[in-house]
């Protein structure tokens, strides 16, 4: 079984953005570019600092991040993005056209879905709804109210029996199935570059 992977997620660039991505530890293996919250930096600035690979995502306000683009603009820079970078992230909501999709070759596709997942029906609707979409990668991630909602993504990952989809809960106390789901099949854990307050809630790589 192949080892999962430690995913750095880059939520904003100041000056000492340079001097943290080439301190990241070694187990470091991806970077995830928040292109919602920092643009669209040069890939190739990216990879003189850091050694592993890049993960392009662009969350949409539907899915719990900041952006804001006409459609036909985020699909451009989504295309834009798969000539650069080794994965991007694909929005079950917004981006499932096979327009876009093809677009995007199979191994550079993390398909992704962003839910309450309060109900375990939503989680299997959400799988049903990215599993149409052959990719290398699926992401399912939960902002559940209740405690029983944050066991709902564990119980669902353990189901699967899949070691291709990552699944986890998040906000200030979902960090832990972040680290469980390490021990029912996820391929990856996230965790900041560098600690960030409007972030709080996940602890950094560092």
């Amino acid at each position: 079984m192949a080892l999962p992977h430690l995913i750095a997620t880059l939520t904003n660039i100041s000056p000492s953005t340079a001097s943290q991505l080439c301190s990241l530890p070694p187990a470091v293996k991806w970077l995830e570019v928040r292109a919602d919250l920092v643009g669209d930096p040069d890939p190739d600035w990216l990879r003189a600092r850091f050694p592993g690979q890049l993960l392009y995502a662009l969350r949409s306000g539907r899915q719990s991040g900041a952006g804001l683009d006409p459609i036909e603009q985020r699909h451009r820079r989504l295309t834009k993005a798969a000539g650069t970078y080794d994965r991007v992230e694909i929005e079950a909501e917004t981006d499932l056209a096979p327009s876009l999709v093809d677009q995007i070759p199979f191994r550079k596709r993390l398909a992704a879905w962003y839910g309450n997942g309060d109900k375990s029906s939503s989680l299997s609707d959400g799988f049903a709804q990215l599993s149409s979409l052959p990719a290398a990668r699926y992401k399912l991630v939960t902002n559940p109210t209740t405690i029983a909602g944050e066991l709902n993504c564990l119980c669902f990952l353990k189901q699967l029996g899949r070691s291709d989809v990552v699944v986890y809960s998040d906000g200030g106390l979902g960090f832990w199935t972040r680290i469980v789901g390490l021990q029912l099949g996820s391929p990856a854990i996230y965790g900041l570059v560098h600690n960030d307050k409007k972030n709080s809630d996940q602890p950094s790589t560092s």
